[in-house]
């Protein structure tokens, strides 16, 4: 099944000019077409060619995907076979694209999407900011968080580990943080995956300075040569913050990769639990405003009223 199986996890959708699809009448034409091309075809076309050899491919199953992908959606909540077409056209509509009351193959697959995103479940990590030092040893937890300047979760230095927790521990003695970090990579809008990926570091800062309430430290990670990072841990303001600047005007080569910061990075400590909850809901709301209708989201606000 290769290509064709693979297609109908992706997502995203371009227009063609018209193809004939009367001249395509086996798996192996179709193997024949780009993707782009592929995702173009009308599912009755797609039917037509593929299921005579895979029974869920075949119009009836096609049809049932449709109307199940839908209702998970609102769009369905009858569950009435003879309103597909006008359900889909409703769906068109919401993408903005041309309303024809089919679905072509990249549509199926925005479908696809945006009921993985519509039920996803919201991930939110335990415990709250929080730092205590003493004379020989400090503890802090806290979700550490890029400052791009913006308060939009969704820009893309947000979007990419937006769930994640930090537990910083120092020894004084030993002159060194170790800084345990555990996080979150939640599907990109683009995926139609519902998979989740965790990923745990450990950095290592050396003790620059320590007082009753504020630890200096350096990540000693970097080559001297090409970036330096501090970081300030501050129990009065219960807050940390890890500034990257670069250490020369030049790209640097670090773990194989040439880089150079355009300007300094500052991350910066936000309680987890606000932070995420903050996350989730402008996922939720740009998840609603790709997908849904204001009349199919106004039934579901009513269906969620009449519940509670």
């Amino acid at each position: 099944m290769n290509k064709v199986a693979i297609l109908i996890c992706f997502l995203a959708f371009n227009l063609y000019g018209d193809i004939d699809w009367s001249k395509y009448n086996s798996e192996k034409d179709l193997n024949t077409l780009s993707a782009e091309q592929l995702k173009t075809i009308p599912l009755s076309e797609f039917s037509r060619i593929m299921g005579e050899t895979q029974k869920i491919f075949s119009e009836p199953g096609m049809e049932f995907m449709t109307q199940l992908q839908l209702s998970a959606l609102g769009y369905f909540l009858n569950n009435n076979s003879k309103i597909i077409k006008e359900k889909v056209e409703s769906f068109q509509e919401t993408l903005g694209v041309e309303v024809t009351g089919e679905l072509t193959f990249g549509q199926f697959d925005i479908l696809n999407e945006c009921v993985s995103k519509y039920r996803e479940p919201k991930i939110i990590t335990d415990g709250f900011a929080s730092i205590s030092i003493d004379d020989d040893y400090a503890y802090a937890q806290a979700s550490l968080i890029l400052d791009d300047g913006n308060d939009t979760y969704l820009e893309g230095t947000d979007d990419g580990l937006p769930i994640t927790k930090s537990i910083i521990q120092c020894e004084r003695k030993e002159e060194i943080c170790r800084e345990f970090t555990v996080d979150v990579r939640v599907p990109s809008y683009g995926e139609a995956n519902s998979t989740y990926y965790l990923y745990s570091d450990i950095e290592i800062w050396s003790i620059d300075s320590w007082s009753d309430s504020k630890i200096i430290a350096s990540d000693i990670s970097f080559p001297p040569s090409c970036r330096t990072t501090s970081m300030t841990i501050n129990s009065v303001s219960n807050e940390i913050v890890q500034l990257t600047t670069n250490n020369n005007l030049e790209d640097c080569d670090f773990m194989g990769i040439s880089t150079k910061l355009e300007r300094p990075q500052v991350t910066k400590s936000v309680d987890p639990r606000k932070y995420q909850k903050g996350y989730w809901k402008a996922r939720t709301d740009k998840t609603r405003d790709m997908c849904l209708n204001e009349e199919i989201f106004e039934e579901l606000e009513k269906i969620k009223l009449g519940s509670e």
